[in-house]
């Protein structure tokens, strides 16, 4: 399909009555008028308005619930980790390129999990690397305050 650019051109086919001949023909334009761009301009608006309005809070759940699922994901991948290593990774990029320093892991996710705007979890394993914590921002913060070490993550999973 052609796309529309700045320099399309719209075609219109119009019928005109003539029924005054002899007398000049005044063409005005109208008071209310907008070009194209003005016209998308203001329908996208309206639709961003809907959209916010009706489709954010199912999408703002849908993605709460996403990172909720990635976080009990990485709970089962963090452990097949710890049984080849005998200990917690040092961050989630280890579980994409094992480091040298465990020659029996292997690559356990194909790229470093982020949540579904893009956005990093937040991981750090405790000091002996036998517990850690796992954070995330949910849209739609949980009800009990979050003890997350990075305040701006407001949903946390510690484990053990």
């Amino acid at each position: 399909s052609d796309s529309l650019t700045q320099n399309s051109k719209v075609k219109f086919a119009m019928v005109l009555k003539f029924d005054k001949f002899g007398e000049p023909v005044v063409v005005d334009v109208p008071k209310d008028a907008m070009t194209f761009e003005e016209f998308t301009e203001h329908f996208s608006g309206i639709m961003r308005n809907i959209y916010s309005q009706v489709m954010s809070p199912s999408l703002a759940v849908a993605n709460d619930d996403t990172r909720r699922s990635d976080i009990a994901k990485l709970k089962i991948i963090l452990e097949l980790y710890k049984a080849d290593c005998t200990k917690y990774p040092d961050t989630l990029s280890d579980l994409v390129t094992p480091p040298a320093s465990c020659p029996t892991a292997k690559n356990y996710v194909t790229s470093k999990p982020v949540d579904p705007t893009g956005t990093d979890y937040y991981y750090k394993p405790n000091v002996a690397r036998d517990g850690y914590d796992i954070c995330a921002k949910l849209d739609t913060p949980p009800q009990t305050v979050s003890t997350c070490p990075d305040p701006s993550y407001n949903y946390h999973v510690i484990f053990p």
